[in-house]
C-alpha cells in the first residue's frame, strides 16, 4: 500500500491537515487514530498543537508560530487550511473540518492581553465574498453562465493556482517566494506540478515547484525547464527575450531535502522540452 502524503513529503505537521482532508471531520482523538494507523512508527508529537496551528478560529494558534504576525485569514497565508466546530452533544465535542470561507467567513486574531488572543471573525465585503465562493468550489462545479463575472476570473485564479493543500504546502515550503525569482506576492504564486498532474498521488512536493504564474506557463509550456544542475534553462525562442536574464539562474531549493524536487522528475521534464526544441530546429 502506498504511503500516505504526508510521510512521502516528510512534513510531519502536515498531517493534521491531511487527516482532516481524508476523513472530512474529525476530533482530536479521530486524527491521532489517524496517525497512528497510518505512522505507528513515527506518531505527530503534538496533534492537538498541529490542529491548532492550522485552524483559523483558533486563539490558541498565535502561541505555535511566533515569527507570524498577521493572523488574517485572507492573506492567503498556507497555514490557514482548518476550522473548528463544536458539537454542543452530549458529548460536547470539538471537530475540525476544512476550512471554507465561503462558508466559515474570514477571520482574524485579536491581541487582548499579554500572551492571550481572541479570534474574531471579519466583515466580508461583496469582493471578499465573492473571492471565497470561487476558490471554494473552482475545482468541483461546473462554471455557470449565470455567475457573476467575478465569480468566473476568480475560479480560473484558484484553478491556476493549484489544488489548495498542495500549493499551501508549497508556499511553506519555498517560503512563500517564487524558487526562480524569489517574487513573494502570494496572488501570483502558482503550484507548478514538474510531470504533469494525474490525479491526488502526483500532488506531493518532491513533484512541484513553486513559481510565478507567468513562468508557471512557461514551464508548463516547455519552453522554460531546470537542469540536473538545478538552474534555469529556456527555449531558443525566449534567448531574445527579458526572459534571457533568467538562463542559467540557479533554483531556491527548500531547506529540507525531501521537499525539493526529485531530480529523476526535472530530468525528465528537461528531456521533454529539449527533444521538443531539438525536433523543432531540424529542417
Amino acid at each position: 500500500m502506498a504511503q500516505p502524503r504526508a510521510k512521502r513529503d516528510g512534513v510531519k505537521y502536515w498531517r493534521a491537515v491531511d487527516a482532516i482532508a481524508e476523513v472530512g471531520s474529525a476530533t482530536l482523538a479521530e486524527v491521532e487514530a489517524w496517525d497512528r494507523a497510518h505512522f505507528p512508527h513515527d506518531p505527530l508529537g503534538n496533534a492537538r498543537a498541529d490542529l491548532e496551528l492550522f485552524t483559523v478560529n483558533s486563539a490558541s494558534r498565535a502561541h505555535h508560530n511566533y515569527a507570524r504576525t498577521n493572523w488574517r485569514s485572507d492573506q492567503d497565508h498556507p497555514h490557514d487550511r482548518l476550522f473548528k466546530v463544536v458539537d454542543m452533544g452530549p458529548p460536547r465535542r470539538t471537530r475540525y473540518v476544512l476550512f471554507n470561507p465561503a462558508q466559515h467567513g474570514h477571520w482574524d486574531l485579536i491581541p487582548i492581553a499579554e500572551r492571550k488572543w481572541q479570534a474574531l471573525p471579519l466583515a466580508l465585503d461583496d469582493q471578499t465574498r465573492v473571492e471565497a465562493e470561487a476558490q471554494a468550489d473552482a475545482f468541483d462545479t461546473q462554471l455557470n453562465s449565470d455567475h457573476d463575472a467575478r465569480v468566473w476570473a476568480m475560479r480560473a485564479v484558484a484553478q491556476r493556482r493549484g489544488q489548495p493543500l498542495f500549493r499551501a504546502k508549497l508556499l511553506d515550503a519555498y517560503g512563500g517566494r517564487c524558487a526562480v525569482t524569489g517574487c513573494s506576492a502570494l496572488e501570483v504564486l502558482e503550484a507548478a506540478h514538474v510531470l504533469p498532474y494525474r490525479g491526488e498521488h502526483t500532488n506531493r512536493l518532491d513533484n512541484g515547484l513553486l513559481l510565478r504564474a507567468d513562468l508557471h506557463t512557461l514551464f508548463d509550456c516547455q519552453l522554460l525547464w531546470i537542469t540536473p544542475e538545478h538552474t534555469v534553462a529556456l527555449a531558443p525562442s525566449l534567448l531574445t527575450t527579458d526572459y534571457a536574464t533568467l538562463v542559467g539562474k540557479p533554483l531556491a531549493l527548500p531547506t529540507t531535502t525531501a521537499h525539493r524536487p526529485n531530480p529523476a522528475h526535472l530530468a525528465e521534464h528537461a528531456a521533454a522540452c529539449v527533444a521538443r526544441h531539438t525536433r523543432g530546429s531540424n529542417p
